[in-house]
């Protein structure tokens, strides 16, 4: 008897364990804790060649979780993008993020399959930096170099726009909310939108880049050319943006003027405080003075 008792504990703690594993999404399991799988998305695709390259990611996806920590971020390479794999994750918001090498450098066609998936989603959609302009790229623009000299190799000879540039903020929109009409952003980029696609404004410009930032008209897809990820103790209006988009994109709740209070990641940016006044966070390290280039480890962002 001892022996078929010892038998029942053993089957129920196996049911116990399989009962468990089949528990649905947005199952309790502690107190207000929520299953993992519940808690919402965010797919940052990453549109360098090599699916390597990933440190300005990680600095993106440590801004995103510090402002909105409920919040998972998954890093897709663009060749592991497709409608499917978005239906399967079902992200709250999409994040394109930079890459480093020249767009015409792709093989012809091998952006196409993310491009459909990107135009396909229905949802909030941020372009960040060469994320703008891929976001140009799939809806019909034109992209290329700002001031190359002919015949260049990659960017070799190139100017780019870096350091902190004054953007100037040309239209009303929630992106830009509590962001000055003038605002310091971090920029780092020898391409630019030449010609914005079909159904698409600018929000914002500079006089080396008239697009800096974009939206599609009546939906939540923008772009912008600088860094929002990348910001000094004194420039927080990257930040802020981060914020809006978070926001548009039901992942915080709102609070007036992000950029002047107290709130998760203020002074962490990015994952590490530099604690000086002009210094600038590239995930983990420090120029040592303002409007120096700033990488983000590998990537530039061009």
């Amino acid at each position: 008897m001892s022996g078929m008792r010892a038998w029942s504990v053993v089957v129920g703690l196996m049911l116990v364990a399989a009962c468990a594993r089949q528990a649905p999404e947005g199952t309790v399991r502690g107190p207000g804790e929520p299953d993992r799988a519940a808690r919402p998305r965010v797919v940052l695709v990453n549109l360098n060649l090599s699916a390597e390259k990933t440190e300005a990611y990680k600095a993106i996806r440590t801004l995103v979780k510090k402002l909105a920590p409920g919040v998972r971020v998954k890093i897709v390479h663009y060749p592991r993008l497709t409608s499917a794999k978005i239906q399967k994750l079902a992200p709250a918001a999409l994040i394109l993020g930079p890459q480093s090498t020249p767009w015409a450098e792709y093989e012809p066609g091998s952006l196409d399959r993310a491009m459909a998936a990107v135009r396909a989603y229905d949802g909030p959609v941020l372009g960040i930096c060469g994320g703008q302009q891929f976001l140009a790229l799939a809806y019909g623009g034109e992209v290329s170099p700002m001031e190359c000299p002919d015949g260049a190799k990659g960017y070799a000879g190139c100017v780019p726009e870096q350091g902190f540039v004054a953007v100037d903020v040309v239209a009303d929109d929630p992106l830009f909310k509590d962001i000055p009409r003038k605002a310091g952003f971090m920029e780092q980029h020898f391409e630019e939108v030449k010609r914005l696609p079909d159904g698409f404004e600018a929000l914002a410009s500079t006089a080396r880049c008239r697009v800096q930032a974009m939206r599609l008209s009546g939906k939540p897809v923008y772009g912008v050319q600088f860094h929002p990820e990348r910001y000094s103790d004194s420039k927080t209006a990257g930040r802020q943006l981060i914020w809006n988009f978070l926001e548009i994109a039901g992942l915080v709740q709102p609070v007036p003027n992000v950029a002047g209070t107290a709130l998760p990641g203020a002074t962490d940016r990015a994952g590490e405080e530099t604690g000086k006044g002009g210094a600038l966070d590239r995930a983990g390290e420090e120029t040592g003075k303002e409007g120096a280039l700033v990488r983000a480890g590998e990537e530039t962002g061009k």
